[in-house]
Formats: structure tokens, sequence, C-alpha cells
């Protein structure tokens, strides 16, 4: 086999092996928040994983927050969700601790890391931006019960 035919059998199966991997990792993570004058509330969600453990990190004004790690969720155990917020009672449920005015511009980059097996490090698997809805009246605690507590946002991102 000629080195040309050879290239291009070499460039043709690494763009296929991209083209897989892009669609493996696309659209998995969604990232929600609500910003009050006395609250800030984030929940980043990821779908379609791997088996494993994963963390999160949150950004809003150049602060980063991160996450404790976590194994996957669901019957097919595809699935992580991570919640932060300002909300004491949150916090005592399993929320990742963020002061009441970490969202600034109402705006919030949630970023799902598939954790090493160094555990130190994490390999990023994707980001989302999201817009913050503001709320004057009470926020409701409510949805589904997991590891962080629940979130009852509803589609609020992009």
């Amino acid at each position: 086999m000629s080195i040309k035919k050879l290239a291009f059998a070499a460039a043709t199966i690494l763009g296929l092996y991209l083209t897989v991997l892009a669609d493996v990792y696309a659209d998995q993570v969604e990232t929600k928040c609500r910003v009050r004058p006395d609250r800030s509330k984030v929940s980043v969600d990821g779908e379609g994983l791997g088996n494993g453990s994963y963390y999160a990190e949150v950004k809003s004004g150049g602060v980063i927050i991160k996450s404790g790690d976590v194994q996957t969720i669901s019957s097919s155990g595809d699935e992580v969700e991570f919640d932060f917020d300002s909300n004491t009672n949150d916090i005592a449920e399993g929320a990742t601790a963020i002061t009441f005015d970490f969202i600034k511009n109402r705006s919030v980059t949630g970023s799902i890391f598939k954790t090493t097996d160094n555990g130190v490090t994490g390999q990023l698997v994707e980001d989302d931006n999201a817009k913050c809805r503001g709320k004057k009246s009470r926020m409701r605690h409510g949805g589904h019960d997991n590891h962080h507590g629940g979130h009852d946002d509803g589609p609020n991102h992009r």
C-alpha cells in the first residue's frame, strides 16, 4: 500500500472516530440557575455518560466552585446530578455550598468532569452556559430526590 493511501485511510478512520466521539458527548450537560437578591441556585445535570465517578464545577464572575465526586445513577447508570445552593436547608440535604451572591450578571457555566484514575484531576465531558432566571417570590424546594437534593427549576437555559 502506498504512503498516500495509508495516510488517507488513517485520516478517514480518525475522522470517523472523532465524529462518533463527538456524538457520544453531544448534549449531555444541562445547566439551570436561579438568582435572587438573597439566594443563588445552580443545577448541573448530565445524561448519556458512561458508568463512573464524576464531579461538576460552576463558574460565574471568575469564581469557580467544585462539587464532590458522585457515581452515575439511574437504571442505566448514565446520569449524574449536581446542585449548588446558598440556602442552608438545601446545603444540609447535600447541595454544594455557594454564596448568596455567587451568580454574577445572571450567567453561569456548569461543567462536568469524569474523575480520572488518580482521583485528583478530571477529564472535561462538556460544559453548558446558562442565563439565570430571577424570582421575586420565595423559591420552592421540590422535584426529585437525589444525592444533592431536588430542584424545580424548569427549562431556563440558553
